[in-house]
C-alpha cells in the first residue's frame, strides 16, 4: 500500500519471522551469539530434535558452529538449545534456485544428509516420536495451503512422508541413521 495515497499497489504473500529475543524469552532464556560451538555443548535431546528436524525438512543450509541459520538459546541452568530457521534452501521447500553445497555428498537439494551427532537406535527413536505423532497434522498443512499447486502439495507429501518411512521403525531408523554415521563428527 502506498503510505502517502493509502493506494493498493500490489498483493503479496510475505513470512514474519519471530524475533531472536523473543525466541529466547518464550523459552525462558536468553540468545547466545556463541559460535564455535560442539554438539557436546548442547542439550542432548534438543540437538537430537533439531536435527531431526533439519533432516526431515532436507535443509543442509546451517551451521551451529558458525551460527548460520541457527539461533542458539541458553536456559537459566546453563542448557544451550539450538532453534534453527531459513528453510528456503531446502527439499521440502525446493525452490527453483537452491542447490546443495558443492562440499556436501549431495546431487540435489531433495536428498536428504543427516548431519548431526551419532546417537543410539533408541535415542532417535525417542526422537523421531513426537515427529510421527504429529504427521497428520502436518500433511493437513500443506493441505490447507491452497497458494500451492496441486503438484507441489503432491511432491511435498510425498517428500514428508519418505521421512517418516525413514523414522517408522526402529530398523529403518536404525538403517538411515545409526548405519554409517562418522562417530568422529562432532560439529556441523
Amino acid at each position: 500500500m502506498d503510505a502517502a495515497s493509502k493506494r493498493k499497489l500490489s498483493t503479496h504473500n510475505a513470512l514474519f519471522l519471530e524475533h531472536e529475543n523473543d525466541v529466547a524469552r518464550r523459552l525462558s532464556g536468553r540468545e547466545v551469539r556463541q559460535p564455535h560451538m560442539m554438539f557436546a555443548d548442547f542439550d542432548k535431546d534438543a540437538l537430537t530434535t533439531t536435527m531431526l528436524l533439519e533432516y526431515m525438512l532436507g535443509n543442509t543450509d546451517y551451521s551451529i558452529w558458525s551460527l548460520h541459520n541457527i539461533v542458539v538459546v541458553q536456559d537459566k541452568k546453563r542448557r544451550f538449545y539450538p532453534v534453527a530457521y531459513d528453510f528456503d534452501l531446502s527439499g521440502m521447500v525446493n525452490t527453483p534456485y537452491a542447490a546443495p553445497d558443492e562440499r556436501l555428498p549431495l546431487k540435489h537439494v531433495t536428498d536428504r544428509l543427516y548431519r548431526g551427532p551419532c546417537r543410539t537406535v533408541d535415542e532417535f527413536n525417542a526422537a523421531a516420536e513426537p515427529f510421527r505423532a504429529h504427521k497428520a497434522e502436518m500433511m493437513a498443512v500443506i493441505d490447507s495451503v491452497a497458494e500451492l499447486t496441486v503438484v507441489h502439495r503432491k511432491e511435498m507429501k510425498e517428500y514428508l512422508d519418505s521421512f517418516f518411512r525413514r523414522i517408522a521403525t526402529p530398523d529403518t531408523i536404525k538403517k538411515a541413521f545409526v548405519d554409517g554415521c562418522p562417530s568422529t563428527r562432532s560439529r556441523v
